[in-house]
C-alpha cells in the first residue's frame, strides 16, 4: 500500500524539515483513517479504502513546498486538487493495490478534505470516505499543534502576540471553521491558532470528538502558548463545545 509514497518521495528531500513533517503527516492520517473506519465498524474493503485515502491525501503537497516553499493554498496552488492530478495524470494510482472500480472514491475523497465544504452530489460512499479523511485530518493537525510537531511556516508558535481581529472571533464563535479568505490581509499568528483550534467544528463524527478529548488534545494545544489568557476564553468554549457534541 505504502510502496507507491515511497518511491515519490524520492523526488524530493526527505531532510527538509517541512518535506519529512508532511511524510510523517501522510502516515499518521492513515493511521487516523484505519482507527475511525474500525470505530464505524466499516469491512476490510473500506478500512483499506480509508487508509489508502489517508496516506495518499497530502501527495500534493510534496511539489508545492518544493516549488514555492510554502504550504499556502491561495498562494500557490490548491494541494488537493494537485494531489489528484499526481495520483491520476502521472498514474501513481496504477502503483496502489486497489481496484479501478474505487478510484472515483479515492479521487473525491482527496479532492474534497482541504475544502471549506464537501461538495453536493457525491454517492453514500464518497461521502463516507471524504467525511473520515477529513476527521483524520483534522485530528492530526490538532496533534501535530499540541506536540509542536507544526512545521513554523504553519504555525509559529513563537509569533502569537497580535490580537485577533473581531470578525476571526465572531466566525469562531458562530462555530464555523474560518474561512481562509477571512485571514487574508494582516494573517497574523494569533489569528492562525485559533484558526486551527476552529477546526473542531467540522469534525463529523462523535470518535473523533472523543479521541480528542481523551487523548488531551485541546489541553495540549492550549499548554503549548505563550499568551495563555488571551485564548482562555476560546480554549474553554472549544472543550464545553466538545463535550456537548459528545452527548449528543
Amino acid at each position: 500500500m505504502n510502496q507507491a509514497l515511497e518511491n515519490y518521495i524520492k523526488n524530493y528531500d526527505i531532510t527538509d524539515k517541512d518535506i519529512k513533517h508532511k511524510y510523517n503527516h501522510s502516515y499518521r492520517v492513515m493511521n487516523n483513517s484505519e482507527f475511525l473506519a474500525k470505530k464505524l465498524k466499516l469491512d476490510k474493503t473500506n478500512t483499506k479504502l480509508a487508509k489508502i485515502i489517508g496516506l495518499y491525501h497530502d501527495i500534493g503537497r510534496f511539489e508545492q513546498d518544493k516549488r514555492y516553499d510554502s504550504f499556502n493554498d491561495t498562494k500557490t496552488f490548491d494541494h488537493a486538487d494537485y494531489g489528484v492530478e499526481v495520483l491520476f495524470k502521472q498514474n501513481i494510482i496504477k502503483q496502489i493495490p486497489v481496484e479501478e472500480k474505487y478510484y472515483h472514491i479515492i479521487e473525491k475523497s482527496i479532492k474534497n478534505h482541504n475544502k471549506y465544504k464537501i461538495e453536493d452530489n457525491l454517492t453514500p460512499e464518497e461521502l463516507l470516505h471524504a467525511k473520515i479523511i477529513r476527521d483524520a485530518d483534522k485530528i492530526d493537525i490538532l496533534y501535530s499543534a499540541s506536540e509542536k510537531l507544526l512545521a513554523p511556516k504553519a504555525l509559529d508558535l513563537t509569533k502569537e502576540k497580535e490580537e485577533i481581529r473581531e470578525n476571526i472571533a465572531q466566525e469562531f464563535y458562530n462555530n464555523k471553521t474560518i474561512k481562509t479568505t477571512s485571514l487574508i490581509g494582516k494573517k497574523t499568528e494569533s489569528e492562525k491558532v485559533l484558526s486551527y483550534l476552529a477546526l473542531i467544528f467540522d469534525l463529523n463524527y462523535k470518535e473523533s470528538i472523543k479521541y480528542i478529548l481523551d487523548n488531551k488534545i485541546i489541553d495540549n494545544f492550549y499548554n503549548n502558548l505563550k499568551d495563555k489568557e488571551k485564548y482562555k476564553e476560546y480554549f474553554d468554549y472549544a472543550k464545553n463545545y466538545l463535550k456537548e457534541r459528545v452527548k449528543c
